[in-house]
């Protein structure tokens, strides 16, 4: 893990609680091709085994990722520079289910950016704009377009994950274990049909 700038005390606890569980997650999906790999180690199959580990230099945009009767969400992300291929996540933010945006938690990004995995922070529907269901339709829509275009930032759809804190980690957990939910669904992405918002692991923190 690697920083740009030292961090308080509680970011550091939480930025290494969150990596910790991030390596771990992707070490325990060894079997489809995930491996978490050291900087001296040689990388001798980049289709296979994910860039996780040296530091890279990283790109932070805003990409709009949907528009909802003339409200425009966008996802902030976070892309390591190198070859790849990199794991990638959808990071939801915190905020007590109705507070906050894409921006909470860039010193987590950015540090993940780094080490080689690519972040899309969203931005979602929250109340009282916006009642239940419609931040766990964001956030499936949001995997969805993940998945789609995740090959452009050197990465594959299988290796999509998800990440939240606190509010945003129950909603990824709603969102993972109910991927076809036909109210979580039912935002249509028409760049994506066929593609699930299934996801390759989930990390609640």
């Amino acid at each position: 893990m690697h920083t740009s700038q030292a961090l308080p005390a509680i970011h550091a606890r939480k930025l290494n609680q969150t990596y910790l569980m991030l390596r771990m997650a992707l070490e325990r999906l060894h079997p489809i091709g995930y491996r978490c790999v050291e900087p001296e180690r040689e990388r001798t199959d980049m289709t296979t085994t994910p860039e996780v580990g040296a530091r890279h230099d990283l790109v932070v945009e805003d990409v709009e990722y949907q528009r909802q009767d003339g409200l425009t969400l966008l996802a902030r992300l976070y892309r390591p520079g190198g070859a790849g291929p990199f794991p990638a996540v959808v990071q939801v933010h915190g905020g007590a289910w109705v507070n906050k945006d894409r921006t909470d938690n860039d010193f987590i990004a950015k540090a993940l950016a780094e080490s080689g995995i690519v972040v899309a922070s969203i931005d979602f529907r929250m109340p009282p704009e916006a009642a239940y269901p419609a931040s766990l339709a964001d956030i499936n829509l949001a995997t969805r377009w993940l998945k789609a275009r995740v090959t452009q930032y050197r990465s594959r759809p299988d290796w999509v994950g998800s990440f939240g804190t606190s509010s945003g980690g129950h909603q990824v957990l709603l969102a993972a274990m109910r991927p076809d939910d036909p109210r979580y669904a039912a935002l249509p992405l028409s760049e994506a049909l066929g593609i699930d918002a299934r996801v390759a692991f989930v990390i609640s923190g």
